[in-house]
Protein backbone atom coordinates (compact mmCIF):
# COMPACT_ATOMS: atom_id res chain seq x y z
CA UNK A 1 0.00 0.00 0.00
CA UNK A 2 1.70 3.15 -1.19
CA UNK A 3 0.53 5.28 1.22
CA UNK A 4 1.74 3.40 4.25
CA UNK A 5 5.72 3.48 3.36
CA UNK A 6 8.08 4.81 5.09
CA UNK A 7 9.76 8.89 5.13
CA UNK A 8 12.96 8.65 5.60
CA UNK A 9 12.93 11.07 7.83
CA UNK A 10 10.75 13.53 10.01
CA UNK A 11 9.55 16.95 10.10
CA UNK A 12 11.67 19.91 11.15
CA UNK A 13 10.15 18.98 14.26
CA UNK A 14 11.28 22.98 16.27
CA UNK A 15 9.11 24.97 13.66
CA UNK A 16 5.91 22.73 14.77
CA UNK A 17 6.40 22.95 18.76
CA UNK A 18 3.49 23.77 20.60
CA UNK A 19 3.09 26.57 23.43
CA UNK A 20 0.78 24.95 25.31
CA UNK A 21 -0.82 21.63 25.30
CA UNK A 22 -3.46 19.59 27.29
CA UNK A 23 -5.25 16.82 27.07
CA UNK A 24 -7.81 14.02 28.04
CA UNK A 25 -7.26 11.88 30.80
CA UNK A 26 -8.87 8.39 31.49
CA UNK A 27 -8.57 6.62 34.40
CA UNK A 28 -9.98 3.17 33.66
CA UNK A 29 -13.52 3.92 35.00
CA UNK A 30 -16.45 4.69 32.79
CA UNK A 31 -14.71 7.82 31.32
CA UNK A 32 -15.35 8.29 27.76
CA UNK A 33 -16.19 11.08 24.93
CA UNK A 34 -18.61 11.17 22.40
CA UNK A 35 -19.17 12.49 18.69
CA UNK A 36 -21.87 12.11 15.95
CA UNK A 37 -20.38 12.10 12.77
CA UNK A 38 -23.03 12.96 9.58
CA UNK A 39 -22.33 10.36 7.08
CA UNK A 40 -20.71 12.92 4.83
CA UNK A 41 -17.50 12.98 6.43
CA UNK A 42 -16.54 8.95 5.57
CA UNK A 43 -18.75 8.97 2.25
CA UNK A 44 -19.51 5.61 1.31
CA UNK A 45 -17.63 4.88 -2.10
CA UNK A 46 -18.85 1.83 -4.69
CA UNK A 47 -16.90 -1.14 -4.23
CA UNK A 48 -15.18 0.19 -1.08
CA UNK A 49 -13.89 3.52 -2.67
CA UNK A 50 -13.76 5.06 0.62
CA UNK A 51 -10.95 6.19 2.61
CA UNK A 52 -10.23 7.51 5.92
CA UNK A 53 -7.28 7.63 8.65
CA UNK A 54 -7.07 8.88 12.43
CA UNK A 55 -4.55 10.35 14.09
CA UNK A 56 -3.87 11.06 17.61
CA UNK A 57 -1.58 10.99 20.63
CA UNK A 58 -1.47 8.40 22.65
CA UNK A 59 0.19 7.67 26.45
CA UNK A 60 -0.78 4.34 27.42
CA UNK A 61 -0.60 4.29 31.33
CA UNK A 62 -2.03 1.11 32.26
CA UNK A 63 -2.13 -1.09 35.87
CA UNK A 64 0.04 -3.90 35.01
CA UNK A 65 -0.70 -7.48 36.31
CA UNK A 66 1.80 -8.20 39.09
CA UNK A 67 3.98 -11.16 38.75
CA UNK A 68 3.20 -11.09 34.54
CA UNK A 69 6.45 -11.08 32.33
CA UNK A 70 6.60 -9.72 29.86
CA UNK A 71 4.11 -7.11 31.39
CA UNK A 72 0.48 -7.77 30.87
CA UNK A 73 -2.89 -5.49 31.65
CA UNK A 74 -5.83 -7.15 33.01
CA UNK A 75 -7.82 -6.93 29.90
CA UNK A 76 -8.08 -5.28 26.60
CA UNK A 77 -8.65 -1.59 26.38
CA UNK A 78 -10.68 0.28 23.99
CA UNK A 79 -8.99 3.53 22.78
CA UNK A 80 -11.36 4.78 20.05
CA UNK A 81 -14.36 3.16 18.35
CA UNK A 82 -16.18 4.82 15.11
CA UNK A 83 -19.69 2.69 14.35
CA UNK A 84 -23.22 3.36 13.09
CA UNK A 85 -26.53 1.36 12.98
CA UNK A 86 -24.97 -0.82 10.46
CA UNK A 87 -21.96 -1.92 13.27
CA UNK A 88 -18.67 -0.54 13.72
CA UNK A 89 -16.65 0.27 11.10
CA UNK A 90 -13.02 1.17 12.92
CA UNK A 91 -12.24 -0.13 16.69
CA UNK A 92 -8.40 0.79 18.38
CA UNK A 93 -8.05 -1.30 21.18
CA UNK A 94 -5.01 -2.30 23.54
CA UNK A 95 -4.75 -6.01 23.90
CA UNK A 96 -3.79 -7.74 27.03
CA UNK A 97 0.15 -8.15 26.01
CA UNK A 98 0.41 -4.28 25.30
CA UNK A 99 -0.48 -4.37 21.45
CA UNK A 100 -1.88 -1.07 20.14
CA UNK A 101 -4.74 -3.00 17.33
CA UNK A 102 -6.65 -1.21 14.52
CA UNK A 103 -9.63 -3.25 13.06
CA UNK A 104 -12.29 -2.82 10.12
CA UNK A 105 -14.22 -5.44 9.00
CA UNK A 106 -12.71 -7.54 6.16
CA UNK A 107 -9.46 -7.28 7.73
CA UNK A 108 -8.42 -10.33 9.69
CA UNK A 109 -8.33 -10.74 13.90
CA UNK A 110 -4.84 -9.84 14.93
CA UNK A 111 -3.50 -8.48 11.75
CA UNK A 112 -2.48 -4.83 12.70
CA UNK A 113 -1.04 -4.34 16.18
CA UNK A 114 2.11 -2.55 17.23
CA UNK A 115 4.03 -3.40 20.27
CA UNK A 116 3.77 -0.66 22.58
CA UNK A 117 5.73 -2.03 25.36
CA UNK A 118 8.33 -0.09 24.69
CA UNK A 119 6.28 3.31 24.54
CA UNK A 120 4.49 2.76 27.90
CA UNK A 121 4.58 6.23 29.98
CA UNK A 122 5.31 7.63 27.07
CA UNK A 123 3.72 9.74 24.06
CA UNK A 124 3.66 8.34 20.83
CA UNK A 125 1.88 9.95 17.60
CA UNK A 126 -0.57 6.96 16.14
CA UNK A 127 -1.65 6.93 12.42
CA UNK A 128 -4.22 4.36 10.95
CA UNK A 129 -5.00 4.42 7.60
CA UNK A 130 -8.12 2.97 5.66
CA UNK A 131 -6.90 2.32 2.24
CA UNK A 132 -9.26 2.05 -1.35
CA UNK A 133 -9.07 -0.73 -3.34
CA UNK A 134 -5.95 -0.70 -6.07
CA UNK A 135 -4.22 -3.16 -8.46
CA UNK A 136 -2.14 -4.92 -5.41
CA UNK A 137 -5.15 -5.21 -3.15
CA UNK A 138 -8.65 -5.45 -5.20
CA UNK A 139 -10.26 -5.45 -1.77
CA UNK A 140 -8.59 -2.42 -0.01
CA UNK A 141 -5.57 -2.24 2.49
CA UNK A 142 -5.76 -1.35 6.19
CA UNK A 143 -2.29 0.15 8.17
CA UNK A 144 -0.88 1.37 11.22
CA UNK A 145 1.56 2.94 11.80
CA UNK A 146 3.34 4.48 15.71
CA UNK A 147 5.90 7.45 16.02
CA UNK A 148 7.80 8.37 19.55
CA UNK A 149 8.11 11.82 18.27
CA UNK A 150 10.67 11.16 15.32
CA UNK A 151 10.36 9.63 11.97
CA UNK A 152 6.73 7.50 11.57
CA UNK A 153 8.17 4.21 12.05
CA UNK A 154 6.89 0.68 13.14
CA UNK A 155 4.05 0.11 10.43
CA UNK A 156 1.87 -2.98 9.79
CA UNK A 157 -0.36 -3.38 6.76
CA UNK A 158 -3.09 -6.02 5.91
CA UNK A 159 -4.95 -6.58 2.95
CA UNK A 160 -8.89 -6.56 3.39
CA UNK A 161 -10.47 -9.99 2.93
CA UNK A 162 -13.67 -8.69 1.71
CA UNK A 163 -14.79 -5.26 0.23
CA UNK A 164 -16.39 -3.93 3.40
CA UNK A 165 -18.22 -0.72 0.92
CA UNK A 166 -18.68 1.64 4.62
CA UNK A 167 -22.12 2.47 3.94
CA UNK A 168 -23.54 6.31 3.82
CA UNK A 169 -25.10 6.63 7.61
CA UNK A 170 -24.16 9.05 10.61
CA UNK A 171 -21.88 7.47 12.96
CA UNK A 172 -21.06 7.54 16.60
CA UNK A 173 -16.75 8.33 17.21
CA UNK A 174 -16.57 7.17 20.86
CA UNK A 175 -12.73 7.23 22.69
CA UNK A 176 -12.22 5.98 25.93
CA UNK A 177 -14.64 3.47 26.90
CA UNK A 178 -17.74 1.81 24.82
CA UNK A 179 -20.20 2.21 27.35
CA UNK A 180 -22.12 -1.52 27.43
CA UNK A 181 -25.56 0.00 27.34
CA UNK A 182 -24.75 2.10 24.03
CA UNK A 183 -23.32 -1.17 22.70
CA UNK A 184 -25.77 -4.45 23.41
CA UNK A 185 -24.08 -5.80 19.72
CA UNK A 186 -20.29 -4.01 20.84
CA UNK A 187 -17.09 -6.01 22.15
CA UNK A 188 -18.14 -6.71 25.75
CA UNK A 189 -14.36 -7.86 26.44
CA UNK A 190 -12.88 -4.05 26.15
CA UNK A 191 -12.71 -2.50 29.11
CA UNK A 192 -11.94 1.34 29.53
CA UNK A 193 -8.84 2.75 28.75
CA UNK A 194 -5.99 3.85 31.53
CA UNK A 195 -4.14 6.62 29.72
CA UNK A 196 -4.29 9.81 27.75
CA UNK A 197 -5.19 11.35 24.39
CA UNK A 198 -5.00 14.22 22.58
CA UNK A 199 -4.94 16.16 18.88
CA UNK A 200 -7.16 13.59 17.38
CA UNK A 201 -8.28 13.95 14.02
CA UNK A 202 -9.90 12.28 11.13
CA UNK A 203 -8.83 12.70 7.28
CA UNK A 204 -10.88 11.75 4.03
CA UNK A 205 -7.90 10.57 2.69
CA UNK A 206 -5.47 7.58 3.39
CA UNK A 207 -2.51 9.55 4.50
CA UNK A 208 1.00 8.43 3.54
CA UNK A 209 3.58 8.20 5.77
CA UNK A 210 5.12 11.43 4.96
CA UNK A 211 1.84 13.62 5.19
CA UNK A 212 0.90 11.98 8.76
CA UNK A 213 4.48 13.38 10.12
CA UNK A 214 4.11 16.81 8.22
CA UNK A 215 1.21 17.13 10.69
CA UNK A 216 2.35 15.52 13.59
CA UNK A 217 3.39 19.21 15.23
CA UNK A 218 0.70 21.10 13.63
CA UNK A 219 -0.08 24.19 16.19
CA UNK A 220 -2.68 23.69 18.88
CA UNK A 221 -4.69 26.20 18.58
CA UNK A 222 -6.16 28.79 16.17
CA UNK A 223 -6.79 29.05 12.72
CA UNK A 224 -3.76 27.55 11.23
CA UNK A 225 -3.38 24.63 12.90
CA UNK A 226 -3.44 21.82 10.34
CA UNK A 227 -7.09 22.24 8.57
CA UNK A 228 -7.09 21.29 5.37
CA UNK A 229 -9.41 20.54 2.91
CA UNK A 230 -9.42 16.72 3.69
CA UNK A 231 -9.57 17.11 7.65
CA UNK A 232 -13.01 16.34 8.86
CA UNK A 233 -12.60 16.27 12.17
CA UNK A 234 -9.82 18.47 14.50
CA UNK A 235 -10.51 17.62 18.01
CA UNK A 236 -7.62 19.44 19.68
CA UNK A 237 -8.34 18.68 23.35
CA UNK A 238 -6.56 21.90 24.42
CA UNK A 239 -9.56 23.66 26.11
CA UNK A 240 -8.51 22.78 29.50
CA UNK A 241 -11.83 22.62 31.38
CA UNK A 242 -15.75 21.86 30.48
CA UNK A 243 -17.44 19.02 29.29
CA UNK A 244 -16.92 19.82 25.33
CA UNK A 245 -13.53 18.50 23.34
CA UNK A 246 -14.47 21.48 20.21
CA UNK A 247 -14.21 20.30 16.79
CA UNK A 248 -11.99 23.03 14.60
CA UNK A 249 -11.75 21.09 11.27
CA UNK A 250 -13.14 24.50 9.87
CA UNK A 251 -12.21 27.05 12.60
CA UNK A 252 -13.26 30.03 10.93
CA UNK A 253 -11.66 33.44 10.14
CA UNK A 254 -8.42 34.22 11.23
CA UNK A 255 -9.85 37.42 12.74
CA UNK A 256 -11.77 35.10 15.42
CA UNK A 257 -10.36 34.75 18.57
CA UNK A 258 -11.42 31.07 18.80
CA UNK A 259 -10.72 30.02 22.22
CA UNK A 260 -13.83 32.20 23.19
CA UNK A 261 -15.99 31.71 19.81
CA UNK A 262 -15.31 28.04 19.23
CA UNK A 263 -16.65 27.05 15.78
CA UNK A 264 -19.46 24.97 14.84
CA UNK A 265 -18.65 21.26 14.39
CA UNK A 266 -19.03 17.90 15.45
CA UNK A 267 -18.27 18.69 19.49
CA UNK A 268 -17.09 15.63 21.57
CA UNK A 269 -19.26 15.15 24.54
CA UNK A 270 -17.03 14.47 27.61
CA UNK A 271 -19.13 12.02 29.52
CA UNK A 272 -22.52 10.93 29.94
CA UNK A 273 -23.68 13.59 32.39
CA UNK A 274 -22.42 12.63 35.79
CA UNK A 275 -19.17 14.13 37.32
CA UNK A 276 -18.00 10.52 38.21
CA UNK A 277 -18.03 9.81 33.94
CA UNK A 278 -15.81 12.56 32.62
CA UNK A 279 -12.47 12.56 31.84
CA UNK A 280 -10.35 15.29 33.82
CA UNK A 281 -7.81 17.64 31.63
CA UNK A 282 -4.25 17.44 32.33
CA UNK A 283 -1.08 19.54 30.82
CA UNK A 284 0.15 16.90 27.99
CA UNK A 285 4.08 17.09 28.11
CA UNK A 286 4.73 16.98 24.44
CA UNK A 287 6.70 20.19 24.57
CA UNK A 288 9.75 18.54 26.37
CA UNK A 289 9.22 15.58 23.84
CA UNK A 290 9.36 17.58 21.16
CA UNK A 291 12.36 19.45 22.67
CA UNK A 292 14.27 16.20 23.08
CA UNK A 293 13.61 14.97 19.54
CA UNK A 294 14.78 18.45 17.75
CA UNK A 295 18.05 17.99 19.78
CA UNK A 296 18.68 14.39 19.40
CA UNK A 297 17.94 15.10 15.86
CA UNK A 298 20.34 18.59 15.40
CA UNK A 299 23.52 17.92 13.46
Amino acid sequence: MTALRLADHGPSIARYAPVDDMALAFDGYRAFAQAVLPASLIPAGTAGGAAFSLTFWLNVQPVLEKGADPPTISGPMVVADIRGARGPLATWSIERDLTLGFAVPGSAPGALAVDLRPYLRRWVFVVSVYGPPADDHPHGQVGLLVSDGGPVRAPVTAELEITPNPAAEDRLLTVGNLPTAQYPEGLPDLGPLTGMITRMRLWTVALSSAAAAAHMYDAPIGPKGGARQSLAGDWRMNEGYGVTAFDYADPGPGTLPVRYQPPTGNHLRLGDGEPGTEPAWIIADLVTLVRKTATAEAP
